[in-house]
């Protein structure tokens, strides 16, 4: 479905945003005020956007003029609200003060107004934004009609530029391995071999990891250790992972750019942090960072909505990790209405798409541990019907498909799902040893359906699971859905 602009800003505006635009609406439109904020609380009060819903109660003519002119007054009424927060914004304040004391002829105030955009750009580390200043501060001194103070601050300049534009090309290096990571993970939740590795991760990448003097600015160091991060993430190696998550995050709070423009960055390495302390068992961490997480206080109505499906995600593994299963069922049944909502408004904007893959293995675990079957056969297949699956999540998600199928015994459609996904899976090059393995125990258990001493299978099964679970990259089959605790449950009881 084709997404609305004007919807999607609407509802990504904080609480402070909505009323500052609400209350300068009457400035902003004159006398039209009344039927833009009309348009406007009609498209904010819908959870999914329905277009003919909000014509019937307005006025449809010229529908879509009225829309595009709303935008702009957001647009317009956003860019007022964040003049003085965004440091850049700030900065061009600066400059334009600077022109118009130079015209004029306020050569004093145009000289502390350049000065206050240097010192930001200095203290934030704005490099491309300090050539713009040192640019304008020649302008000054040719105002100024001294030649000397010029010839000084162009031998000045000659020194610094070099230093800018060095620093410039820097940060284009690590934005650019950074832009093709972040391409590299929406791609990839795992890494399967060393062969897939060396062909997915580039050695530039690697080279920039162990140049230390690449990163200038914190944002770099942000940059690299967020990709560091995920590197050993999807490589399998999670105390190297929450280490670097960890660095990430200590770096947004040293850093003194103004909260709200890193607040969701920040909380992210924070909930990736969380995430990793559950998927080792570390509850002394877990519960130190958890206690962090939950303090968060924002307006971002995204990072409201983040939190909130974080906070979800977190006390389901909680409770699966001590195995109280039917305490986790009586919190996804007392939240249902509402993760239902947040899951399809996340799912539309792509946001937190690894932690919505968690919370369906994590709850077909729970129903699965509570012999409800059908119920973890309805989340599987709700998920299958979603895009952007990436390919061993979709196989892993096949795999605990078939065993639910073979726990309601229905082997004719189980016997099916594993054809499909043998070839599946020879298409995509995806057949590790976790493959092999596991699509060799199916076929065992459709062929001599009750004809053998199952449990002495299933044994059998979560020895071999036992030793790829300690494997560098096999041991990657088994982070969404632990298999091998499935397969032990199913011989220990």
């Amino acid at each position: 479905m084709k997404k609305e602009p004007l919807v999607e800003l609407i509802h990504s505006m904080t609480q402070s945003e909505k009323r500052y635009f609400k209350l300068h609406a009457s400035f902003m439109f004159a006398g039209e005020s009344k039927n833009y904020l009309k348009l406007y609380d009609l498209i904010s009060k819908q959870q999914k956007y329905e277009e003919e819903k909000i014509k019937k109660e307005f006025n449809k003519t010229f529908f879509a003029q009225q829309k595009r002119q709303l935008f702009l007054k957001l647009l317009e009424s956003l860019r007022s609200f964040h003049k003085d927060i965004s440091i850049n914004a700030q900065i061009e304040t600066q400059l334009n003060y600077f022109r118009i004391f130079i015209e004029k002829s306020m050569l004093t105030s145009a000289k502390k107004a350049i000065k206050k955009a240097e010192d930001l750009a200095i203290r934030f580390e704005k490099f491309p934004e300090l050539i713009l200043i040192k640019k304008a501060e020649t302008e000054l001194f040719v105002a100024k009609n001294s030649p000397k103070e010029l010839s000084q601050h162009l031998e000045k300049l000659k020194l610094d530029l070099p230093f800018l534009v060095q620093n410039i090309e820097n940060e284009l290096k690590i934005e650019k391995e950074y832009l093709l990571f972040i391409k590299i993970n929406q791609e990839t939740e795992f890494l399967r071999s060393y062969i897939e590795k060396s062909e997915r991760i580039g050695s530039n990448t690697l080279q920039l990891f162990k140049n230390k003097k690449e990163a200038v600015s914190i944002i770099s160091k942000i940059q690299i250790n967020y990709m560091k991060g995920m590197y050993h993430f999807i490589v399998g190696e999670f105390e190297d992972s929450y280490l670097n998550f960890s660095r990430q995050y200590e770096l947004y709070k040293q850093h003194q750019m103004p909260a709200k423009e890193f607040e969701l960055e920040s909380a992210k390495a924070l909930a990736n942090m969380i995430l990793l302390c559950l998927l080792q068992k570390n509850r002394k961490n877990y519960e130190l960072l958890k206690n962090n997480f939950i303090q968060i206080k924002t307006q971002n109505t995204t990072l409201i909505d983040s939190l909130k499906y974080w906070n979800y995600l977190f006390e389901l593994k909680y409770f699966c990790m001590q195995n109280r299963f039917n305490d986790a069922l009586m919190f996804m049944l007392k939240k249902e209405t509402e993760i239902t909502l947040l899951t399809d408004k996340l799912a539309t904007s792509n946001l937190l798409n690894t932690e919505r893959v968690y919370v369906i293995f994590d709850t077909c675990w729970i129903y699965i541990s509570l012999q409800k079957f059908k119920d973890a056969n309805k989340v599987l297949q709700h998920f299958f019907v979603g895009e952007g699956i990436k390919k061993d999540i979709f196989v892993f998600a096949s795999f605990l498909s078939i065993f639910v199928d073979i726990e309601m015994n229905k082997f004719s459609l189980a016997e099916s799902k594993i054809i499909s996904l043998k070839k599946l899976i020879k298409e995509n090059n995806r057949l590790f040893e976790f493959e092999k393995i596991t699509l060799k125990f199916l076929d065992k258990l459709i062929l001599h359906t009750g004809e053998f001493n199952s449990k002495k299978e299933w044994n059998d099964f979560a020895q071999q699971l036992e030793i790829l679970k300690k494997l560098q990259f096999e041991k990657n089959a088994f982070v969404c859905f632990d298999f091998l605790k499935y397969s032990q449950s199913k011989y220990k009881y």
